[in-house]
């Protein structure tokens, strides 16, 4: 699967939605949902690439996970700024 933004209007709005792409096959693309955000968005996928971290709507962190279309939004405040980045925890 691939996750990636694209411009959902006029290129000077800077407004992005996320999308995600079953490779292969019949290429399926899915909508994130509450994903529209200005294009300094991040994301990440988990350590076992089953959710997908995102900046969503109210400028706070969501979660995404595939297989379900289920989602959750965390009380942080998210993501001004590039990257996100998910690591496995050792305890």
């Amino acid at each position: 699967m691939l996750a990636a933004y694209a411009l959902t209007g006029a290129a000077r709005q800077g407004r992005v939605r996320l999308y995600v792409v079953h490779l292969g096959g019949a290429g399926r693309i899915a909508v994130v949902p509450s994903s529209a955000v200005l294009l300094s968005a991040g994301l990440a996928w988990t350590v076992r690439g089953s959710w997908l971290l995102y900046q969503g709507s109210g400028g706070h962190l969501w979660a995404y996970q595939v297989a379900t279309g289920r989602t959750r939004r965390f009380s942080t405040p998210c993501c001004q700024y590039t990257a996100t980045v998910a690591a496995r925890s050792r305890g």
